[in-house]
């Protein structure tokens, strides 16, 4: 089996899904900025009525349903990730669906935190949309993530035929 020089450090059978989590974890750490970035918005800038972004309950509907959304695509992804570890360390290799869960859980993590992010993003309308604007930097960062191909429609199309008993016929599950 050749192993590409990036997979180096993960050469041992069965941890490449673990070497894709970065794609997964990347996403829910500019989702976690982007929250962070929108409460400091809404703590600071007044909207109509001179009345503070944070004290307005679709504010603080979004910021929680965002903060949901990415802490629970966190969850899962760290779950399934530690689960084939600990196969990994016992020298097993993992069950195929055990390795696709990994996979799945880091594609799964991307559009969650896009979902997170525009939905903040929309909520704060022009105080996100400047340059100036500290929530402008991870909305352009995640939509340009989600972009990449090892966390797209394929990966999700490979997992879903591991939990149907087929071959992922994709790259590193």
């Amino acid at each position: 089996m050749l192993v590409s020089p990036v997979l180096q450090p993960w050469a041992k059978p069965g941890t490449e899904p673990l070497a894709f989590m970065n794609h997964g974890t990347h996403a829910l750490g500019v989702a976690r900025a982007a929250i962070d970035a929108a409460a400091e918005i809404m703590r600071t800038r007044k909207g109509w009525g001179d009345a503070l972004l944070s004290s307005l309950p679709r504010m603080q509907t979004v910021i929680a349903e965002a903060t949901a959304q990415v802490e629970s695509a966190r969850t899962y992804l760290y779950a399934v990730a530690e689960e084939l570890r600990a196969e990994i360390e016992a020298g097993r290799m993992g069950s195929p669906t055990q390795r696709s869960r990994v996979r799945l859980a880091a594609s799964h993590a991307m559009p969650s935190s896009v979902q997170a992010v525009d939905a903040l993003h929309s909520a704060l309308a022009t105080s996100s949309i400047m340059s100036s604007s500290a929530l402008e930097r991870p909305f352009r960062d995640i939509t340009t993530a989600a972009a990449h191909v090892m966390i797209g429609a394929m990966t999700f199309e490979a997992a879903g035929r591991v939990e149907l008993g087929m071959e992922p016929q994709f790259p590193f599950f």
